[in-house]
């Protein structure tokens, strides 16, 4: 009989979820479970797709057969709980909507807003505008932003859409421009070609990248916007889009964005925190979308604090 009951708490993959990763899948739903105990699950092959081992990353097709864990199933689901945010986020984001139309919205994350939730955070970006925006019941995400990167940020309204916006970006059709301020002089050159390979890291497997010559293949365009005497301002264009790139990049050639607490120098943070400038200075400020005839070009003006530490520099 517990054998039913456990099958019958199994989720479906249903048209919507289609195309989600395995992880976000799961962790909509058991979000109240460590992220790490959920990975280890799946790595040891306890969490299954029609039967078969996969991937964390392994996205879901509709139709898909789950089989889970009891320690898992026994967890209260999440989907239809309403997440707890603070009531002035959503005004936030309705103020600074970059871009809409039929098919996406645009919005301009701020600094420390996860995309999504998980173990570690109640709530994140999709949670929010899914309760704040009923009307689209379809609203996905098509890319990340790391919490701390601030900036555009692209949601889809429909599944096609997603569909078609995930296309474009597996075939490097979109085009992302960040600003950056990384630390010291920049000597890195204009384009920094340098393979990626996922590494996990201490008792929780924490995710890293690093440069590894069996690595992906991976490469950033750089563009030195304005040099200061301890900090460069650059444009970064990611050609391909491994997760932390820029971040990795730009510590592999010596010059580390600053605030970067995983990459980056944890004393020169530190010293910057001290003086009131603690975040990560990594801003998605430009997408380029060949969505329709003519390219949607969407820009995300520079935060304040973001702003602020670059006057600082112009006044040395």
């Amino acid at each position: 009989m517990n054998s039913v009951n456990m099958s019958q708490k199994v989720p479906a993959v249903t048209h919507e979820d289609a195309g989600q990763r395995l992880d976000n899948f799961l962790l909509k739903r058991y979000g109240s479970i460590p992220k790490s105990h959920l990975y280890k699950m799946i790595r040891k092959g306890e969490v299954r797709v029609n039967s078969k081992r996969i991937a964390v990353h392994h996205r879901l097709t509709e139709g898909d057969k789950l089989r889970l864990p009891p320690k898992l199933l026994h967890q209260p689901e999440q989907i239809g709980a309403k997440p707890h945010y603070p009531r002035n986020l959503v005004q936030y984001l309705n103020d600074n909507i970059l871009y809409e139309d039929q098919d996406i919205i645009i919005v301009n994350k701020p600094n420390g807003l996860a995309v999504h939730g998980g173990s570690s955070v109640s709530y994140g970006l999709i949670e929010v505008l899914k309760d704040a925006w009923p009307q689209w019941p379809g609203l996905e995400l098509v890319h990340r932003l790391d919490k701390d990167t601030s900036g555009c940020i692209m949601l889809a309204k429909r599944r096609q859409s997603l569909v078609r916006l995930h296309t474009l970006l597996k075939n490097n059709q979109i085009k992302k421009y960040y600003y950056a301020i990384v630390q010291g002089k920049w000597q890195g050159g204009k384009t920094v070609n340098a393979p990626l390979s996922r590494q996990q890291v201490g008792v929780f497997k924490e995710r890293f990248m690093r440069v590894e010559a069996n690595g992906d293949p991976a490469t950033t365009h750089i563009s030195v916007l304005k040099s200061f005497e301890q900090a460069t301002f650059v444009e970064a264009q990611p050609v391909t889009g491994r997760t932390h790139q820029i971040r990795v990049h730009t510590a592999f050639m010596g010059s580390p964005i600053i605030g970067d607490s995983k990459y980056g120098h944890k004393a020169t943070n530190q010293d910057w925190k001290k003086q009131g400038f603690g975040r990560l200075y990594l801003h998605a400020h430009k997408l380029i979308i060949p969505l329709n005839e003519e390219p949607i070009v969407v820009s995300a003006p520079l935060p304040k604090d973001f702003s602020d530490f670059l006057e600082y520099f112009s006044k040395d």
